[in-house]
């Protein structure tokens, strides 16, 4: 597990990287709020440690930047204070959890790890293909940084395309996993809106995502040829 630790008081942050790494972690260090954010814009990790009081930028600022970047790693907070609204404001940013000063090392590692869990258990909502993304809880797609507005139809076709990234599927396959039995399977619905997600989802100067092996079916993916 890969984790971020953001502290600018530095013989925490030697304790947190020794302690962390003797138990098994990946761990990078930053003691500044404005490194720190450009540490996890920049790379993928699985749970950030991150201080309140940074200087540069202070950790709220941190995490808000964060969650608007659409970075949904958990934050857990580590601070010195424990008044209840500092508590509130920190999880209603997109905190994760909110640890205490001085605090049990023992006690972080099974905060990191539940954190670690939930986030996981979240991940299963979320398909990403090259920049396509689909939050089928949520039900939000984004192409890149733009958010793409679609049908609930055409919402379900995306899904069922990106759970099967790479696999060509037929229209038959399609028609069955996608409309009802009270649709007609001799029209052309399939291909129609198959057009439709094209248009929505292949934007001018995109690479197409949504392609087709002819006589074959519809697959996300790279375009291939044979």
């Amino acid at each position: 597990m890969k984790v971020l630790v953001i502290d600018d008081d530095l013989s925490i942050s030697i304790q947190l990287r020794k302690y962390l790494e003797r138990n098994g972690f990946v761990v990078d260090v930053s003691n500044n709020g404005s490194s720190g954010l450009s540490l996890a814009l920049s790379n993928c990790y699985d749970v950030i440690l991150l201080d309140i009081n940074l200087p540069g930028m202070d950790g709220v600022s941190v995490c808000y930047n964060l969650r608007n970047a659409k970075i949904h790693t958990p934050i857990i907070f580590l601070t010195v204070k424990d008044e209840l609204n500092n508590k509130i404001r920190s999880f209603n940013l997109g905190g994760d959890d909110y640890i205490v000063k001085p605090f049990s090392m023992r006690e972080l590692i099974l905060r990191i790890n539940a954190v670690s869990r939930r986030s996981k258990i979240l991940l299963e909502d979320i398909i990403r293909f090259a920049d396509l993304k689909i939050n089928i809880l949520n039900k939000e797609v984004y192409r890149g940084e733009n958010v793409i507005v679609l049908s609930k139809k055409e919402f379900l076709l995306l899904k069922y395309l990106m759970k099967n990234i790479g696999k060509v599927l037929s229209r038959e396959e399609i028609f069955d996993n996608v409309w009802d039995m009270n649709a007609n399977p001799s029209s052309n619905i399939v291909e129609v809106y198959i057009n439709k997600l094209r248009k929505k989802i292949d934007l001018d100067g995109c690479e197409p995502l949504i392609n087709n092996l002819l006589g074959m079916g519809y697959y996300i993916g790279k375009k291939r040829y044979c």
